[in-house]
């Protein structure tokens, strides 16, 4: 769980996200083909605001770096045993590159977390640059760089830059072992305990640069407490013009995030989620998860809400119940493997569909009105193929509560929106043609 938050590049702090405002007054309710209008409206002014000109730079030299050095090694100073800390910077650029090219901030932030949670400061800073099959120590610094060469042979470099303050934790494990004693003849049980001890910088900023021009800036601030079961993580990624934001906060009875992706300035989509449980925060409990995977998710997770909101003007609201019946419906299939009939598969996705309509619900609304335009529900449908080959299978339905008719997503979305169609496949090929330049 990670969090950007949006930070000019001389902010010390990531800033809190903007989150979705509550919806004010009522407005009346548009039929489905004027819903039809209004989402392909709001689809395109959404689309519109994405450019690949403006992420040319980054997305030249994202691809550049995932090609010549995505693959090298981590310097020896990195392998510190038992961690596998593989292609660290090529992993980040890769993850990187794969936001930016779909637009993915909440992505991008993730990497930008997990990039600094990679890094050993302590054992690592110094300054790297690429040899044979790896990266290679060539300088001292307090900070973590790696130097390269873009396509035209300017100096580049990747470099994190961590506070002194640290969140500082360990975490240990018990296996059991055994040896044989030659002496009496026997295997001998007995138990080994490995410590692993962390020590996470509060701040870390990470910076990708081009001739000295900073393309990127990701900023990760945290404070994480194992024993105390809470964290609370806040990251920031400004990209050429976008800029994204996260906040989460954690304990073990709720974790909450809010999120928020502008572009050039202006805001693109915010979303908030809360769940709330037993556990959350608990490490031990998650250990353990792999043994009673089923009966572990019923003690963790009791409810949550969300909220995705584009533009202010079309938002989801979401809740949730999780039970038992919501985790059957979620992880069953129903299928002439499973069912020796098609009534008992029927009767099971039936039974599956019901506890997804009572459990799981989201309203859709316009222009941040109170007035609920849509409600998305749950139903099943059946396909067969070949001799005696037979499947039932759960899908969302929409809603419109003008008229109360009922769509699934391919039948309203079939037809109307071929405007969008057209503007998403230029902007695809757009972003491609950027890519392919730098190949």
């Amino acid at each position: 769980m990670l969090m950007l938050s949006m930070a000019a590049c001389s902010d010390k702090d990531p800033k809190e996200p903007d989150t979705p405002d509550d919806p004010k007054g009522e407005m009346e309710q548009l039929s489905p083909l004027e819903s039809k209008k209004f989402l392909e409206e709001t689809a395109t002014e959404a689309l519109n605001k994405f450019k690949a000109a403006d992420q040319r730079d980054v997305i030249v030299l994202c691809s550049y770096f995932c090609d010549e050095y995505g693959d090298l090694d981590a310097p020896d100073e990195f392998e510190v045993e038992p961690t596998e800390t593989g292609s660290i910077p090529g992993r980040y650029v890769r993850e990187l590159a794969k936001a930016l090219s779909t637009g993915d901030a909440s992505r991008a932030g993730t990497a930008a977390v997990v990039y600094t949670y990679d890094l050993n400061f302590e054992l690592f800073k110094g300054v790297y640059e690429p040899a044979a099959s790896r990266w290679v120590k060539t300088g001292d610094s307090n900070d973590i760089i790696f130097k390269f060469t873009d396509a035209t042979g300017k100096q580049c470099e990747l470099k994190a830059v961590a506070s002194s303050s640290t969140s500082d934790g360990e975490i240990s494990y018990v296996e059991d072992d055994y040896y044989y004693d030659y002496e009496n003849g026997s295997y001998v049980d007995y138990e080994e305990e490995t410590v692993y001890k962390f020590r996470i910088p509060k701040e870390v900023t990470v910076t990708l640069a081009n001739a000295g021009t900073t393309l990127v800036t990701a900023k990760v601030n945290s404070d994480i407490s194992l024993s105390g079961h809470k964290f609370n993580v806040a990251a920031s990624v400004v990209a050429a013009n976008l800029e994204a934001a996260v906040k989460a906060d954690g304990t073990d009875s709720q974790v909450s995030q809010t999120s928020s992706l502008k572009v050039s300035g202006e805001l693109l989509a915010n979303t908030a989620a809360t769940v709330n449980g037993s556990h959350l925060c608990d490490i031990d409990f998650y250990r353990e998860m792999d043994d009673d995977t089923e009966n572990k998710l019923m003690s963790l997770l009791q409810d949550g809400t969300a909220t995705v909101s584009l533009l202010n003007k079309v938002r989801i609201d979401g809740v949730a119940t999780y039970n038992r019946s919501v985790y059957k419906a979620l992880n069953d299939s129903y299928g002439y493997w499973e069912y020796d009939t098609r009534d008992e598969a029927e009767s099971a996705v039936k039974s599956a569909v019901e506890a997804l309509n009572s459990n799981v619900r989201a309203d859709v609304r316009y222009n941040n009105k109170e007035t609920v335009q849509a409600t998305l529900l749950w139903k099943y449908t059946f396909d067969s193929w070949g001799y005696n080959s037979w499947e039932y299978m759960i899908e969302p339905l929409i809603k419109f509560n003008s008229d109360e008719t009922t769509y699934s997503f391919d039948e309203y979305f079939e037809s109307g929106f071929t405007s969008v169609e057209d503007l998403w496949e230029s902007l695809v090929k757009s972003y491609e043609k950027v890519w392919d330049s730098v190949r």
